[in-house]
């Protein structure tokens, strides 16, 4: 894939799935952690809840399975952009992901899972610890700051931990335009010169150019990184790297 040729770093699924210069150096799998009776009890029970829901519309793709983690979305990632949208505006009104992952808290007490709702439509879990900060074993050795600018940074937010971590200082911003003001607000000598994004492979905005120029570094984390010379590494999700919003 032409991404991992691209990028220096690629963290895909938090860096769960972690490739340095397109070589794979660290892949870590839900499945293997939880054993697949575990995993299909809590899958039967999310697609139990999500048949009673009634929302303005639903699609397909409810429950996506990940190497690090599981992606639940009640209206269906098959759904058209207009479709998320709809949800969007409708789960800030009557709290779906919210309410859904109350239940999942619930049923599932002693899991170790972190549910963790981001983007518009769906919300992750995964088990303890291997939020967004898990892909900063591969890049705090090397750069002596780190930026992160992110969205959903409120507790139970998928930026939350990344963005709360002591080796991060952290930035909340709005859209891609905000990330681009803070970034330009910026002393000019403390300006990252290298970026990459926190998503999916294979997203399209994956391989868009960084806000402020630059080379493209570190790619699935948002990140963007500086070798530790006293210059800043800055990680920011996809969502707010590019004009296009990440999966979420």
């Amino acid at each position: 894939m032409e991404a991992l040729m691209k990028f220096d770093y690629v963290f895909a699924e938090n860096g769960l799935v972690a490739y340095k210069k397109g070589q794979l150096i660290k892949k870590e799998s839900i499945q293997n952690h939880m054993g697949e009776e575990k995993l299909q009890t809590f899958i039967n029970f999310a697609l139990r809840y999500m048949s009673s829901l009634t929302l303005p519309v639903k699609r397909g793709t409810f429950i996506e399975f990940r190497n690090g983690m599981i992606n639940v979305c009640p209206v269906g990632r098959s759904c058209s952009q207009e479709e998320r949208d709809q949800f969007g505006d409708y789960d800030k009104i009557h709290h779906v992901r919210e309410k859904f992952v109350k239940a999942l808290q619930d049923e599932f007490p002693d899991s170790g899972l972190v549910f963790s709702i981001g983007g518009q439509i769906s919300f992750d879990v995964f088990p303890k610890g291997w939020d967004k900060t898990y892909c900063l074993q591969y890049v705090e050795k090397d750069f002596k700051t780190i930026h992160f600018f992110g969205d959903k940074t409120d507790k139970g937010g998928n930026d939350h931990e990344i963005y709360e971590d002591s080796r991060t200082l952290g930035h909340k911003v709005s859209s891609p335009d905000d990330t681009k003001t803070q970034l330009q607000k910026q002393p000019q000598e403390s300006r990252p010169t290298r970026v990459g994004l926190l998503g999916k492979l294979g997203e399209k905005n994956a391989l868009l150019k960084p806000p402020l120029g630059g080379r493209v570094v570190s790619g699935d984390l948002g990140a963007r990184q500086k070798r530790k010379s006293g210059i800043p590494a800055l990680l920011v999700t996809q969502s707010h790297t590019c004009s296009m919003g990440a999966e979420g």
